[in-house]
This record gives structure tokens, sequence and C-alpha cells, in this order.
């Protein structure tokens, strides 16, 4: 498909508009000010474009001035931007609107958990307009090559190149995933003010530590692919909070979270370390033999094992909080 970044810009205006109506609603539901929406929206957009090009820049300044010069600063092309500390940029306008308004901001980003959703499903649906930005070939893990007439030869799933190959869309599985984020978000229930929001965040990065690494456009730096580093830097900072209220609960510290999170790291980076580089296991022919799927198999596992982690930890700091005394815990 040739790249048509007019359709994109279209799906990322249409997922902005949705997605702060659909924020407005839930924050008028919930008794706050429905300006925390519209304000976000600005604030967001603003902080989301500046801290997209930094994401990107910081691993890649001295090659994009050497190639740019200044204009490097205002280049928008998407693979010249760093989709993950976007959406943090994002969400810091939207508390900064909510901090300005006066509103809970904890209150407030449990209203945009959904909205962010639906914002993010509809930009990862417009990638499909830009070439080979979202796509990834699965033959690496094992897969075999996408056919005609095979179940997955069809849009939006898969798309064909310029060389009428078909790849398979890894912007429709994160917009899949984005979309299931967003059932999530609405029908989880949560006590806490802000558990809603951080679980559902937590999710999303849960989903694209996994898919980023089936990108075949992916922001790399020294093989270290630096989206899923920022994915796995949020879910740390959740945890350390989660474990911060859990030590606050239980009367210790989770050592055990932090240690199965950095031996969940250290699985998913060995995996990836065998599937780059194969040859390294030459003598052992079976698990040669099946690298990708084991891999994938790492992928997956780790990524679940995160979850649950988290999930371990908020549990106790929610199921014990009473927010009809003032938010004190039982």
């Amino acid at each position: 498909m040739t790249e048509q970044p007019e359709i994109f810009l279209a799906f990322v205006c249409i997922g902005l508009l949705l997605g702060t109506l659909f924020f407005h609603l839930c924050l008028w539901k919930k008794k706050l000010s429905p300006a925390a929406a519209w304000l976000g929206l600005l604030l967001g957009t603003i902080l989301a474009a500046i801290l997209a090009k930094a994401g990107y820049l910081v691993f890649n300044l001295e090659e994009q001035f050497g190639l740019y010069g200044i204009g490097a600063l205002i280049r928008t092309k998407p693979e010249s931007l760093c989709f993950v500390t976007g959406g943090v940029g994002y969400v810091l306008g939207v508390v900064l609107a909510a901090r300005i308004l006066k509103q809970s901001r904890a209150e407030v980003l449990d209203c945009f958990a959904a909205a962010g959703c639906l914002i993010v499903a509809c930009i990862r649906f417009g990638e499909l307009w830009l070439g080979e930005f979202g796509l990834g070939e699965l033959n690496t893990f094992g897969f075999p090559y996408i056919e005609d007439g095979s179940f997955a030869a069809f849009f939006p799933l898969s798309v064909k190149n310029e060389w009428d190959e078909w790849w398979l869309a890894i912007c429709t599985l994160e917009t899949l995933a984005a979309l299931a984020a967003m059932i999530y978000a609405l029908l989880i229930r949560c006590k806490r003010p802000g558990l809603r929001f951080q679980r559902t965040a937590f999710l999303l990065c849960a989903c694209q530590f996994v898919l980023e690494l089936t990108r075949s456009v992916s922001l790399i730096f020294f093989f270290v692919h630096v989206e899923q580093v920022f994915c796995a830097l949020i879910m740390l900072g959740l945890i350390i909070h989660a474990g911060i209220l859990y030590r606050h609960l239980k009367g210790k510290q989770p050592v055990w979270a932090n240690i199965l999170f950095f031996l969940c790291l250290l699985v998913n980076g060995l995996a990836q370390y065998a599937l780059d580089k194969p040859y390294k296991f030459s003598d052992t022919e079976w698990f040669s033999e099946h690298v990708g799927p084991i891999c994938l198999a790492c992928y997956l596992v780790t990524a679940v094992g995160l979850c649950l982690i988290y999930r371990a930890l908020w549990h106790p700091a929610d199921s014990d909080y009473d927010a009809n005394n003032g938010g004190i815990t039982k």
C-alpha cells in the first residue's frame, strides 16, 4: 500500500475528537467539569507533540541534526516521533488541565482511561496508510508467509506492500489491543481513585511490550527497542507506586514483586537475543529449529507475568480502600 499520510492525519483528528467527546461524557456522568476534556485536548496535544519528538531525538539527536539541522526539531513524519512518550505528554496535559480547573486528578484520569484507549485505537488504525510503518512479518517467529487465499490475507489484518506481498498489519493488532483495553477500563470496578487509569495504562504498556518487537519499522538504539523500554519504565513506575501502597497496608516491602519484574525483563531480553543471534545456539539443534516460536512464547508469557505481578500488588490496596470513610483504609 502506498503511503497516504493525509488519511493517517484524518484518523488522528477523528481519534482526538471522538476521544475528547467520550472523555467529556465520562466527566459529566461523574459530576466533574467537562471543560477538563477540552482543556486537556489543547494542552495534551501540545505536550504530546513535544514529548513525542523529544523521545525520538534523545536517541537520535546527532544523526538527525546531521541530516536535517535545526529542521530535525520540527519533522513530523510518524517514524521520527516516539508514540509512547507522546502518549505520556497527552496524559500530562490532562493532569495539568485537572489541576488548572481544581478537579481531582485521580478521578479525571479515571474518566480519561477509556477515552485515551479510543484515541490510541484510532491513531494506530490510521497507521495502515503509512506504508510499511505499521506492518511486520512473523515468519521470523516460525509463522508461514501470508499468501493470497490464506486466512490472514485480507485488509485490514494484512496489507500488500509495493512488491505485492502480504504483510501482517501490526498496527491493526495494536488497534484491537487498545479497544480491548478500552472495554477493560469500562468494565472493571475500582474503589481507589486513579486505579482504573493505572490498571488500563499498565495493560496498554504490556500489550505494546510484545507487539513492538514484531514491527518492521521500530525505533531502535543499539539493538534495543526504545518504545519497549519506555513501556517497561512506565510499568516499573506503576509497580513501584503499587508497592508503596502494599507496604503501607501489609507493613512489609514486596521485594518479591521487584525480583519477578526484573526476572520477566531478563527472560524477555534473553529471548530477543536468541532470536537476533540464533546461530549462537546451533549446537542445540532442537532449540535452533524452534527458536522463533519459543521466543514469541517468552514474549507473551513475560507480558502476562508482568500483569499478574501488578494485579497481586494493587488488589490489597483497592480491596482495603474505604471511599465512604474519607479514603481511609480499613
